[in-house]
């Protein structure tokens, strides 16, 4: 009895009733499903994800990984400025809107002047840009800035402070059992 009341409610007030809420306004008479279908449509357009929904991060990481990818292989094969020879990416970060991607690159074979790398880079960014709007099709193609990553940089002189410390404690410290450490 309480389902009959409930379909003539749903029924007789001239309301579509759904339990999100979209499409949920009065019916216009003459309307078919085609106009229902748009602003359906429309109204589930206008309802926004949240910041950081799980889609738009999986697009935006896909986008990253595919722009380092394409501008590692334009560096290694395409750009000739000997500058840029042992330039290695480490990491691409696009902004929310794709606007602008900052490259963080490394130096193989240790750090040469840093500055001359960076005009190589500078001098072949607009290369570097058409050829990304040409092979990946994005609906803004991203102006490119290119930062010099100092990560590894700080990660071997932490290294080489832990190794120092190991060999001035190996050298001034002496076994509990009164042995220096040498074989006899």
């Amino acid at each position: 009895m309480a389902a009959e009341r409930a379909r003539r409610r749903r029924r007789g007030d001239g309301h579509a009733r759904r339990p999100d809420g979209i499409g949920s306004g009065p019916r216009i008479s003459g309307a078919g499903t085609a106009n229902r279908a748009l602003r359906t449509r429309t109204q589930l357009l206008l309802k926004r994800r949240p910041a950081g929904s799980t889609m738009n991060d999986k697009q935006k990481a896909r986008v990253e990984d595919e722009i380092m990818a394409l501008v590692s292989e334009l560096l290694l094969r395409r750009v000739k400025d000997p500058r840029v020879a042992g330039v290695s990416l480490t990491h691409v970060e696009a902004s929310r809107d794709y606007s602008t991607a900052k490259i963080l690159y490394n130096v193989i074979g240790g750090a040469p002047d840093i500055e001359d790398v960076q005009r190589g880079l500078e001098s072949s960014r607009r290369y570097i840009r058409s050829q990304i709007a040409r092979r990946l099709r994005l609906r803004v193609v991203p102006e490119l800035i290119f930062r010099y990553d100092r990560s590894l940089d700080r990660a071997m002189k932490i290294e080489e402070l832990i190794e120092r410390i190991h060999r001035e404690d190996g050298e001034g410290a002496e076994r509990p059992d009164g042995e220096d450490g040498a074989d006899e």
